[in-house]
């Protein structure tokens, strides 16, 4: 009886365990706003290595005195699964401090798109991605209608200081460099919103095979003599 209540306790520890391992990832749909809660270990990212990371880059951005004001790392990894994750870091390099930072990722438009944010950088994301010492977006919040996009807020990042990373899973599978993401103008001193050259999910959309092709020539041809034969015999 002992035996069997220790199990079922374990069991019961276990999934608790899980459950909380996966609550720092949620779901996003159009239209929505979800809160995040802040990853304290890369475990939203399991089973990738190097091989994996299919493309990073730093971008970096100006201010209104033509100094470096911020910097973002962009990356994007394909899971075990084939699914691209696109992830996202601010640096601010400037002397001036955000009270409330935004990043809008690119467009997600067709695909769906589950949110996270890691406080650690994996090793095969450095030197790019750099061990965050400021806080992690709260909120995240994905746009209606074409042009997608997922917006990260509700943080700030100091001078000097590197945001979490914020991560966006999706079941897209392939990608493109033709995105543009926004970052929070306050970063920049400017005024405005600046928009940085961003991976975005390609939608790909299947070639007919040769056969299949052939099939529906000889599928068209078919239709087209058959009405023919309908109006002589008229």
């Amino acid at each position: 009886m002992k035996l069997t209540r220790l199990f079922t306790l374990g069991v019961l520890t276990l999934a608790l365990l899980a459950n909380s391992a996966s609550a720092a990832l949620v779901a996003v749909a159009p239209g929505a706003t979800v809160l995040l809660t802040p990853e304290t270990s890369a475990v939203d990212l399991p089973g990738i290595g190097p091989a994996n990371v299919l493309a990073t880059q730093a971008l970096v951005l100006l201010n209104s005195g033509g100094g470096v004001g911020a910097v973002v790392n962009e990356a994007v990894i394909r899971e075990a699964s084939g699914t691209l994750d696109f992830l996202y870091q601010i640096r601010n390099t400037s002397g001036t401090g955000i009270t409330e930072a935004q990043l809008s990722g690119t467009d997600f438009t067709g695909v769906s798109t589950v949110v996270g944010s890691v406080t650690d950088v994996p090793a095969y994301l450095l030197p790019t991605f750099i061990t965050p010492n400021n806080q992690n977006p709260t909120n995240a919040t994905r746009a209606t209608g074409p042009g997608s996009t997922v917006s990260f807020d509700g943080f700030s990042i100091l001078p000097g200081q590197i945001a979490g990373i914020m991560l966006i899973k999706t079941n897209a599978t392939a990608f493109n460099t033709f995105g543009a993401a926004t970052v929070s103008s306050d970063i920049l001193g400017l005024g405005s919103a600046t928009n940085v050259g961003s991976y975005q999910p390609a939608i790909v959309t299947a070639i007919p095979e040769p056969t299949s092709v052939a099939l529906l020539g000889i599928g068209c041809l078919g239709v087209l003599g058959f009405s023919r034969y309908r109006k002589a015999r008229v």
